[in-house]
C-alpha cells in the first residue's frame, strides 16, 4: 500500500537519495511552485542512507532536481502520466515558476533518473521480461470507438495507408512481440481512411504506432513508458524500430492527413491542471487507521502489522492564499505570452 517515490537532489560531491512512501500522485503539484518549495519538500522526505532505490515495478514516480545544471527531471502522478496534452500546458506553465530552469519530463522513468545521476540502469529495471508471443493478452480493435487509447497507422506498399483504433493500448508490447506476422491480423479489418479525433469527439489515445512495410519502419509514441527492451528487434529482423518519446505530431505527420489528433482545449485543460495543484483530500494515514479498526472489529485476535514506510507521510504544504496567486499569476502571463485574452 503506497505512491513510492524516489527524489533526488544532485550536490558537487553526488547526490543524495530520498525516499517518499506516499508522494507519486502529488508529484506534479509538490514541483510546480518553484525551486524554493521544490527543494524544500524533498529534504522533509527520508533521507535514504543506505543508497536503496525504488525498481520499476515498485517505483511510480521521482524527482531528479539539480541545482548545479539547473534541471528538473520528474515523473508521476496520473494526471500527467497519460495524458500528453495536460503534461503540455503543465510545464509552459511551471515554467514561471522555475526561470533560467530546464523542466524536463522522464519518459523512460525510474531508469532516465538512474541515468542522470550516473547509476547503472540496470540496477532498477525489473519489468524487463518480455511477454510470450502466444499471450493472450493484446489489444483489440476498439468496437465502441470511445475507448481508443491506441491507435495504429499501417503504410501498405498495395493498399496505401489505413488506421486501426484499439482499446487495450497498455498491452502494445504483447501485439508488437508478435512481429510482421501480425500485420496480415490487423489487415483483415476494415481500417478507416481517415480518423479525426475531434470530429469523433474522442479524447487523445496514450499510445501511437506507424508501420511502414515498405521501408520496414516502426515508429513508436506513448504517453507513458512502454518497457520495450532492445530484444524487440529480434522479433521484427531487418526493421528499424525507433521511439519518439510523446510526440504524437510526427505520427501525424507520418500518417500525411490520415489521422488528426485532438487539438488542445486550454480553457478545459487551465480548469483540469487547477484541480490538480490544489487537492483537497484526506491524508493516507487516516486510510489506514480506518482500515486498521475494520480489521480490528472483525477479529481482535488479529495480528496486524504495517511497514513503518506507511506511517510516514511528510507533506509540505503551502497556503491555499499562496497557491492562488503562483497559478495565477503563472495564467497571466502564459496567456499575454500567447496573445490571448
Amino acid at each position: 500500500m503506497g505512491h513510492r517515490a524516489n527524489l533526488i537532489i544532485v550536490e558537487e560531491s553526488g547526490y543524495s537519495l530520498y525516499y517518499c512512501h506516499w508522494c507519486s500522485l502529488t508529484i506534479p503539484s509538490n514541483m510546480f511552485w518553484g525551486p524554493a518549495h521544490a527543494r524544500a519538500f524533498i529534504q522533509n522526505q527520508e533521507l535514504e542512507t543506505k543508497g536503496y532505490w525504488l525498481d520499476t515495478v515498485f517505483s511510480e514516480g521521482g524527482v531528479i532536481f539539480d541545482p548545479i545544471q539547473k534541471v528538473l527531471l520528474l515523473w508521476g502522478g496520473e494526471f500527467l502520466r497519460y495524458f500528453v496534452l495536460k503534461r503540455r500546458l503543465y510545464f509552459s506553465l511551471m515554467q514561471y515558476q522555475w526561470q533560467g530552469w530546464e523542466l524536463r519530463w522522464a519518459f523512460n522513468e525510474q531508469i532516465d533518473l538512474a541515468k542522470y545521476v550516473g547509476k547503472d540502469p540496470q540496477d532498477v529495471i525489473l519489468d524487463h521480461d518480455f511477454p510470450k508471443q502466444d499471450s493472450d493478452m493484446l489489444p483489440e480493435l476498439a468496437t465502441d470507438l470511445a475507448n481508443t487509447d491506441l491507435i495504429i497507422s499501417i503504410d501498405s506498399s498495395d493498399e496505401g495507408l489505413s488506421v486501426y483504433p484499439f482499446s487495450s493500448g497498455s498491452h502494445i508490447k504483447e501485439l508488437l512481440v508478435r512481429g510482421p506476422a501480425i500485420l496480415d491480423e490487423i489487415k483483415r479489418s476494415e481500417g478507416f481512411q481517415k480518423f479525426d479525433f475531434d470530429a469523433l469527439g474522442l479524447d487523445m489515445p496514450f499510445v501511437g504506432v506507424h508501420i511502414d512495410e515498405m521501408k520496414r519502419e516502426i515508429k513508436f509514441w506513448s504517453a507513458v513508458r512502454v518497457p520495450l527492451p532492445s530484444s524487440l528487434g529480434l522479433f521484427w529482423p531487418g526493421w528499424r524500430i525507433k521511439i519518439m518519446n510523446d510526440d504524437y505530431e510526427q505520427h501525424e505527420e507520418l500518417a500525411m492527413g490520415a489521422i488528426v489528433f485532438p487539438k488542445p482545449h486550454a480553457e478545459a485543460i487551465l480548469e483540469q491542471v487547477h484541480e490538480m495543484l490544489m487537492p483537497d483530500g484526506p491524508s493516507p494515514l487516516d486510510a489506514i487507521a480506518n482500515i486498521m479498526t475494520k480489521f480490528q472489529n472483525e477479529s481482535e485476535e488479529k495480528d496486524i502489522q504495517i511497514n513503518p514506510h506507511a506511517l510516514q507521510y511528510n507533506p509540505l504544504e503551502l497556503s491555499e492564499d499562496a497557491k492562488v496567486e503562483i497559478f495565477s499569476n503563472a495564467v497571466h502571463q502564459w496567456r499575454q505570452d500567447r496573445q490571448m485574452p
